[in-house]
């Protein structure tokens, strides 16, 4: 602080600022150094101000003040208009109040900007529509992202869909065939499990046994990457446990 106060090392000195406040969690000051270091010409301060701002609104979520978690979340779509994570809080507190409509515009929004998060969204975007009695919609939508992007967590999804509208066969057939040109251990795994609903209690143990070899093999499949440091994990982390970066772990394929 003395540093910067006399304007000695002055980049230097607000970076390691920026890291000690990030540490001790105290997420204004930490907003107001990167704004600092944002004038000094120093890359990617908008998206950190993003994150700082977002973890603002979730304490303000939490202490009952949805107000100033709306200003925190306005500001941060402000200094990173693609931001994910404030659209994402955005989206979930929409459907907490019961504001569906709003809520699938804006997991939409998500689905469209961050395909590779799509996981993450689908069981609040199924509720909701369930809530509006629009299945017919969700399922629309389901194929029409699917047919533009080939994702593993939508390909489930219609499957179930499949299944509660058409039956287990149905849900057997459509997966058989994805799977023919994207094979996926998960898939395969919700595969055997609609084959053995399928033969109730007549199913074998071949079966079963192999459900539980392919269950052992997706426990050790890691579920997030950092796409900065290569850091693996099974939860989802806005910061990087490993380098300490901001918004960097993805969800794997596998997820």
């Amino acid at each position: 602080e003395e540093l910067v106060e006399g304007k000695r090392l002055l980049r230097p000195a607000l970076t390691n600022l920026k890291t000690i406040y990030q540490h001790e969690k105290d997420w204004k000051k930490s907003l107001e150094v990167s704004r600092r270091l944002d004038l000094l010409g120093e890359k990617g301060e908008g998206e950190d101000q993003a994150h700082f701002l977002c973890q603002l609104a979730e304490l303000a979520i939490e202490d009952g003040d949805q107000a100033a978690a709306d200003k925190y979340l306005g500001e941060a779509l402000e200094v990173a208009p693609f931001a994910l994570r404030p659209r994402l809080i955005k989206a979930q507190t929409f459907e907490k109040r019961g504001a569906c409509e709003e809520a699938i515009a804006m997991f939409k929004q998500i689905a469209e900007q961050h395909p590779s998060y799509i996981g993450e969204i689908l069981r609040p975007m199924a509720e909701c529509y369930g809530r509006l009695q629009q299945h017919g919609q969700w399922s629309a939508w389901l194929r029409e992202f699917y047919a533009h992007k080939r994702s593993l967590q939508v390909m489930l999804a219609i499957a179930a869909e499949l299944e509660q509208s058409d039956g287990v066969a149905a849900a057997i057939t459509f997966l058989t065939d994805e799977l023919v040109s994207s094979p996926n251990l998960k898939g395969i795994h919700r595969l055997i499990s609609l084959r053995m609903m399928q033969q109730g209690e007549q199913q074998s143990q071949f079966l079963q046994m192999l459900n539980q070899l392919v269950e052992r093999m997706i426990a050790k499949q890691s579920a997030y990457l950092c796409h900065r440091c290569g850091f693996t994990t099974r939860t989802n982390h806005w910061q990087c446990p490993g380098c300490r970066s901001w918004g960097t772990m993805l969800p794997t394929d596998n997820h």
